[in-house]
């Protein structure tokens, strides 16, 4: 993995150098102004910057577990390769039923299935080596409700933040994506540091214990700044 990580590095700085020396240099303008006006008005949104923090916490937290969650069936529970594949498998298609989940009810139950996703993601992590005593179907189970969790997670914040900036969601979303990219690499450092460290069976307890803090700080901070349900009008927040 570490000459395919490398490779693909070596790749990614050859395209950097492709852009940078044949995209043309857009010069400073109104353009210009303008973009550095949104910023500060990103800045300034009490809400988007929660969701910011909550989403590089969550995001860190499930993949501190996801991203080790193969060897933690093999070798903690004790699964046959072939019953882990069927579960990881599951694990993705829980994302289809997150999705639908999302765009049938979001518009009436948003801030019921955020609070459920938020404490539902670290409830499942915390759930994985307890029912690892358990048959295997009751560990797939709770990876194929880990892994709804994440999705209507995921799609639920992306859909606040379209609400939040109807007009122009572009750079707030871009924000987004890194922000949640820099929570994979996070998870995956903090979960490899773990299984280094002999630790492996502890992974749900460790990822879901950050994502319970994400939860938490969901439930006190970004909640009272918005206002109900809603489907398709603005998030009444001060900003």
């Amino acid at each position: 993995w570490r000459m395919t990580f490398a490779a693909l590095g070596v790749l990614a700085f050859l395209v950097l150098m492709g852009l940078w020396l044949k995209f043309p240099t857009i010069e400073k303008g109104e353009e210009s102004e303008s973009r550095r006006d949104m910023l500060r008005d990103l800045v300034r949104c009490k809400p988007l910057v929660a969701i910011y923090i909550i989403t590089a916490m969550m995001v860190t937290g499930h993949y501190t577990g996801y991203s080790y969650v193969e060897p933690f069936l093999l070798q903690v529970a004790a699964m046959p390769a072939g019953v882990v594949t069927v579960t990881l498998s599951l694990f993705g298609f829980a994302g289809l039923a997150g999705s639908y989940i999302i765009s049938r009810y979001y518009g009436r139950y948003s801030r019921a299935l955020i609070t459920g996703a938020c404490f539902g993601l670290p409830a499942m992590m915390a759930m994985l080596l307890p029912v690892t005593y358990a048959a295997p179907l009751l560990i797939s189970c709770v990876c194929v409700a880990w892994g709804l969790c994440m999705t209507v997670y995921n799609i639920a914040f992306q859909n606040e933040i379209v609400t939040l900036f109807p007009r122009d969601s572009a750079v707030p979303m871009s924000l987004y994506s890194g922000i949640f990219n820099l929570g994979i690499g996070a998870g995956a450092f903090v979960g490899g540091v773990v299984s280094d460290h002999g630790m492996m069976s502890d992974i749900g307890y460790i990822g879901g214990g950050i994502a319970l803090a994400a939860a938490v700080y969901c439930y006190l901070r970004y909640m009272p700044l918005r206002k109900g349900d809603f489907g398709g009008r603005a998030i009444h927040a001060e900003n």
